[in-house]
């Protein structure tokens, strides 16, 4: 093999592993773009997603960020996964959602990241999460008392929880609508149990109707006279 051939090899061999490493770093850039942070820090009762931004790369474009939090500024013992960025033109933002928070819970967070020079820490904030109502359930039956035969709806009074709700009747009911009707064929007293969810919360209560037989008018008749003939 001359000498042209083995300049010719080494040099396909530095240019294709070059191309690689281009496409390598692309690649990282390509599919961090796609990821979509909010301008800030959002929170709701049990979540947060936590937003930071790469200001400076220092001179090395790969970097690992990631978040500490905890609900003492002197003990952020939790992190988010590592994410591995490549922040060629920074500034260059990053973000992470947590969840199974507690609502009315102040937080405390931080970005971090570092590359080959190191690792670097942002400011300090916090956050509390929304406070969640307690969530009130209550039902109630129309008619009562009520007759034999008569439809009977029994009712759902929810408040508080997060305003979205599911039903579920049972007992002398049946149904997940937030009302339940039914007639019953014998005189009794039947109850029932709504259990209602919203949110991380759920709730159950119980109410009854009275069904009565029904009073009808006394039957009566005209006797005739006594005949004299």
């Amino acid at each position: 093999m001359n000498k042209i051939m083995k300049k010719s090899i080494i040099f396909l061999t530095i240019f294709f592993l070059g191309f690689l490493l281009t496409s390598y770093h692309f690649f990282k850039k390509s599919v961090s773009a796609q990821i979509s942070c909010p301008s800030n820090t959002t929170y709701g009762d049990t979540w947060a997603t936590l937003v930071g931004e790469i200001q400076s790369n220092g001179g090395d474009p790969n970097i690992t960020a990631w978040f500490e939090w905890g609900t003492s500024s002197f003990n952020l013992s939790n992190t988010t996964p590592p994410q591995s960025l490549y922040v060629s033109n920074p500034p260059k933002r990053f973000c992470d959602q947590i969840s199974g928070l507690q609502p009315c819970q102040t937080y405390y967070y931080r970005a971090a990241s570092s590359n080959s020079g190191g690792t670097n820490y942002g400011q300090t904030y916090s956050f509390k999460t929304q406070c969640m109502t307690s969530l009130q359930v209550s039902c109630h039956a129309s008619p009562n008392p009520a007759n034999v035969n008569q439809p009977v709806t029994f009712y759902a009074n929810v408040s508080g929880g997060t305003g979205v709700y599911s039903y579920n009747w049972s007992g002398a009911c049946s149904g997940t609508s937030s009302s339940c009707t039914r007639t019953f064929s014998q005189p009794g007293t039947y109850s029932v149990t709504l259990t209602v969810t919203s949110g991380n919360q759920t709730q159950s209560a119980s109410c009854s109707v009275t069904v009565n037989q029904p009073v009808t008018p006394p039957v009566v008749i005209t006797l005739p006279p006594i005949s004299t003939l």
